[in-house]
């Protein structure tokens, strides 16, 4: 049995997912996050869905910066069929001062040389949107460093920006902001929990099966 599942590993589509702490799962103490519900999704429907094989690559506090560093050893190290950018909220991030972590213009930048990147290992790409938070819960938010703050006008900005761009390049775009409720954010006012990693999930599947298969 085991090295049926090692054979049919390997011959599955390689999907492979850039994102942050909500793509890693934290507070989804029920089936670790979107990204593991979605890979247990079709290892368990492989036949009907296009053996499609997920490697989350969620990273705990990543911005796009942090995804451009390390975009080149971990494509070489899986050669994948498939790439979902799940990233940009911690990009959103300001100060006190008032100083910006990024720039909407350069964020833009960034994610279209991201994609470039994509375009030349001719790999597919897909392009996820961001979640909500709660602002009255997020300034500054208590556990991060250097107290950076979160605003959902901001949130809403470089989810536009992270649209268009994909409308212009033609590439799929999967938006989730209106999936999560607020009160999935509860805990910490960013992080979604059980249900709403459930309801990104359910928003997410069918677009990343049709995108991929």
């Amino acid at each position: 049995c085991r090295s049926v599942c090692r054979e049919r590993r390997c011959e599955m589509k390689k999907v492979i997912i850039f994102g942050d702490s909500i793509t890693h799962g934290v507070d989804d103490v029920e089936r670790g996050g979107w990204a593991s519900r979605l890979k247990t999704h079709l290892w368990n429907t492989w036949e009907e869905t296009g053996e499609i094989n997920i490697y989350d690559l969620g990273v705990d506090g990543d911005t796009i910066s942090g995804v451009l560093e390390r975009f080149d050893s971990e494509v070489a190290s899986r050669v994948p069929d498939g790439i979902v950018f799940a990233i940009g909220l911690n990009d959103t991030v300001t100060f006190k001062d008032g100083s910006e972590l990024i720039s909407v213009e350069q964020f833009e930048r960034n994610y279209l040389t991201l994609i470039e990147k994509v375009k030349r290992i001719g790999a597919k790409v897909l392009c996820i949107g961001l979640t909500p938070v709660i602002e009255d819960r997020l300034q500054p938010y208590a556990m991060g460093r250097n107290q950076p703050y979160y605003h959902l006008k901001r949130v809403i900005d470089f989810e536009v920006t992270i649209m268009k761009l994909c409308e212009r390049l033609n590439i799929p775009f999967v938006r989730v902001l209106d999936a999560v409720s607020v009160v999935t954010l509860e805990y910490d006012g960013l992080h979604p929990d059980a249900k709403g990693h459930q309801a990104i999930f359910e928003q997410i599947r069918d677009p990343l099966i049709s995108a991929f298969r």
